[in-house]
């Protein structure tokens, strides 16, 4: 960690690296430091690691995780990326929660949260900016309640606003019609996302759900959900 950071925890782990909690040496401030391993890359997957560091540096708004700086590391050759910490889990958690103790959101906190996430991605769009990947595993908080959109590892860059992208990635049960279609997309797919979050958050559970990937496209296709609860 060249000496600035310290390790506390890890707190994540994917297949070219770790994400940990790490203190400053010299403020005590805590951040997040992703540690991708660059020497095992293809040009492709190094260039979305390029890419997330980039759309990092970029982005300047409250909602949206902040960018600090990043570092190399040699044998093996690690790619550090050094961002803000949130310190109050996922919206992940708080639906997974709820849902264990029997009890729904409260509809102030949901709005709360949910006015800062159309914020952030609103900030994102207006950049040209698709971030891809957006669920409540995504959607940080820190301790005060503040939204913290992260996890840009499959974002991307479009050339314009009538630019479309035709890579088909995501997380399943988010995946817009377009996406299952194999069709081109742009913005619309994230906002389809965010819808899919808001429902989450009302119901505790996915807009769209099945036992298996065929399953899920065809519902989400027939845009086959259950209702909201009353």
């Amino acid at each position: 960690m060249a000496g600035r950071f310290k390790k506390i925890s890890r707190i994540g782990r994917g297949t070219f690296g770790e994400a940990w909690l790490v203190t400053s040496t010299c403020s005590g401030r805590k951040y997040v430091i992703k540690e991708v391993r660059v020497d095992e890359m293809s040009d492709e997957e190094l260039e979305k690691t390029r890419t997330e560091a980039t759309i990092l540096a970029r982005c300047k708004h409250n909602s949206i995780i902040r960018y600090k700086e990043y570092f190399m590391l040699t044998d093996p050759a690690t790619m550090c990326l050094v961002m803000e910490y949130a310190d109050g889990g996922d919206l992940a958690e708080k639906v997974k929660m709820a849902k264990q103790n029997g009890m729904t959101l409260p509809e102030s906190t949901i709005l709360h949260w949910f006015i800062q996430v159309i914020f952030a991605v609103q900030y994102l769009h207006t950049n040209n900016i698709l971030h891809r990947d957006l669920k409540t595993q995504n959607i940080f908080l820190t301790k005060t309640n503040l939204v913290k959109v992260g996890d840009f590892g499959i974002a991307r860059f479009l050339r314009d606003k009538q630019d479309l992208a035709t890579t088909a990635i995501g997380t399943p049960y988010y995946l817009s019609p377009e996406i299952c279609q194999r069709r081109p997309y742009n913005h619309k797919s994230d906002m389809w996302a965010v819808g899919c979050i808001l429902y989450e958050l009302c119901a505790l559970r996915h807009p769209f759900d099945a036992e298996s990937f065929e399953d899920l496209i065809i519902k989400i296709l027939k845009g086959a959900f259950r209702p909201l609860p009353l």
